[in-house]
């Protein structure tokens, strides 16, 4: 196994980790399966973090998907126990169409992330931008065959 210093560092979009909880299969709870067989570190935002939760526990999530409280408690322990945390500092040189997507992008940018993964189009429209390099925008299927080649 590789240690922790090894390991790409990668921050998660909202959007992904909500999917791989509402739905116990496809390429979402895959990738969240490979953060659990710490295939990769992850890197977050407290804000980040505050807002998965906060999504996870609306009724029209947990009560229409059935998530559990417990889920959600495990899922928001892992996250402060092995997840590196820390606050964007500054704000790129770069923005994203979609001002709410910013902290994740600086997130990205600030805690040295070799990629940010995500299925939002407001993110992946910035995947050839010199400017974020060398972090890579990718999508979840892009980062799982990545990971995949590193095994």
């Amino acid at each position: 196994m590789k240690s922790a210093s090894e390991l790409p560092r990668i921050v998660v979009d909202t959007n992904v980790f909500v999917s791989a909880v509402l739905f116990k299969r496809g390429n979402p709870h895959r990738l969240i399966a490979a953060w659990h067989a710490e295939q990769f570190t992850l890197v977050i935002a407290p804000e980040q973090r505050d807002e998965i939760d906060r999504v996870l526990r609306r009724a029209s999530i947990s009560g229409v998907y059935l998530v559990e409280p417990d889920e959600i408690d495990g899922l928001m322990r892992r996250i402060d126990v092995t997840g590196h945390m820390g606050s964007p500092s500054s704000v790129g040189d770069v923005e994203v169409r979609d001002p709410q997507d910013q902290i994740v992008l600086d997130s990205a940018l600030d805690g040295h992330a070799d990629y940010l993964v995500t299925g939002d189009k407001d993110l992946l429209v910035l995947a050839d931008e010199p400017a974020i390099r060398p972090l890579r925008i990718v999508t979840i299927r892009e980062l799982l065959d990545v990971l995949a080649a590193q095994a």
